[in-house]
């Protein structure tokens, strides 16, 4: 996401949703670890949230890779937004 921020042609916009998603994903990793210590004996339900983040993280790699491919600051945006989103759906 830092490389996103420091991208020549990004707006405030793709900016402000970068450093969303990195709170959104500083959240989620802080919720997963208080949550691993109140509820060891849900391991396995925890395992499968974490690959679900993983996997959103991989899905932010994606888009972003695809905006430094030539893809349009918008499309970036929304994704972004996207992505936040679930990440913090996942502590629901």
């Amino acid at each position: 996401m830092i490389e996103v921020i420091q991208s020549k042609g990004i707006g405030n916009y793709e900016t402000e949703a970068a450093a969303e998603v990195i709170a959104a994903d500083a959240r989620f990793n802080i919720w997963f670890a208080e949550n691993m210590k109140r509820k060891p004996e849900k391991v396995e339900r925890c395992l499968e949230i974490l690959d679900a983040g993983e996997a959103l993280l991989a899905e932010c790699a994606e888009a972003v890779d695809a905006f430094a491919a030539g893809g349009q600051r918008e499309v970036l945006r929304i994704n972004l937004w996207k992505i936040r989103d679930q990440l913090d759906e996942l502590r629901e």
